[in-house]
């Protein structure tokens, strides 16, 4: 199976880089694994101001280091 990097952006560049990578089958099965990721991380800093999540995204990256897509976090706020 390929390997996968799922890496943290903010609007300052790399926030945190995957230093282990995933094995998953495909591209759409790494695009699934980033937006399940981007949502959890969402959730967990959703109480912080919006500025420091405008902008974040998870970078999918193969295995020969080329960027395969970019999933952004989600949008507005999550509800109580």
């Amino acid at each position: 199976m390929p390997l996968y990097y799922l890496d943290i952006h903010n609007t300052q560049g790399l926030y945190n880089k995957d230093y282990h990578g995933t094995d998953l089958p495909n591209c759409e099965a790494a695009r699934t694994e980033a937006l399940k990721v981007a949502h959890e991380l969402y959730e967990a800093w959703c109480n912080d101001p919006p500025e420091l999540l405008a902008g974040m995204a998870v970078e999918v990256v193969d295995e020969i280091g080329q960027s395969v897509l970019t999933v952004p976090f989600p949008r507005g706020r999550r509800s109580a």
